[in-house]
């Protein structure tokens, strides 16, 4: 697996989050570290294609991948993404049962890892924190088809969910997966696990007007 980012510019609002970025890697597993506000959970968005980049490319095993490209293949679990909280999220569920008929997983056995069965008759306003990343896990293995992002996902999930996570999903991904968090110590365990800080000076990102 190979992900490659190159004269990557974001900026959201009047704020540049990053004027240059340049960083590749050859590993299934990267995590992104970095201090709060350098852009972390922004170039997972980039990444997602839910916000634009200004200029730059960015690479999957060798291949350019449109902004229209990574909208349709990339999953993405962020808090800064939500469902409408009127919706059921057993119609969330059924939704991605039907759409992502090819995905790695079977959304029945991503609801019982993640013990969210219960939850399935709540609309998405009544879910707590941790069963709203649970549910926003759950989208977003189920449309990952060329990569998966994973923004601070074990926050607020209970030790079976967290267990589920860490030891029959990210061990068995089949395709490039960036995660965020500080809980660096829930990762060790992970094999071909890279990590790269946004904070590096290796890293290029020219983050000036």
């Amino acid at each position: 697996m190979n992900l490659s980012l190159k004269h990557i510019r974001i900026s959201r609002g009047n704020k540049l989050i990053f004027g240059d970025l340049n960083f590749q890697s050859s590993s299934k597993l990267i995590h992104l570290t970095g201090q709060n506000g350098v852009g972390k959970s922004s170039l997972l968005l980039a990444l997602s294609g839910l916000i634009p980049f200004q200029s730059g490319t960015v690479s999957i095993n060798n291949n350019v991948v449109s902004c229209k490209d990574l909208v349709a293949s990339v999953g993405l679990s962020s808090i800064e993404v939500t469902t409408p909280p009127a919706v059921l999220a057993k119609h969330v569920t059924r939704y991605l049962a039907k759409r992502y008929l090819n995905s790695q997983y079977q959304v029945d056995d991503l609801i019982a890892g993640f013990n969210f069965a219960s939850q399935l008759n709540n609309t998405v306003g009544e879910l707590s924190e941790g069963s709203l990343r649970k549910l926003s896990l759950i989208t977003a293995l189920m449309k990952a088809q060329a990569l998966l992002l994973l923004d601070e996902p074990v926050n607020g999930l209970d030790a079976k969910s967290n267990h589920f996570l860490i030891n029959d999903i990210l061990t068995n991904m089949n395709v490039c997966t960036l995660l965020t968090g500080h809980a660096e110590s829930a990762y060790t365990q992970l094999p071909d696990l890279e990590i790269i800080s946004l904070d590096s000076p290796a890293i290029e990102k020219n983050n000036h007007l």
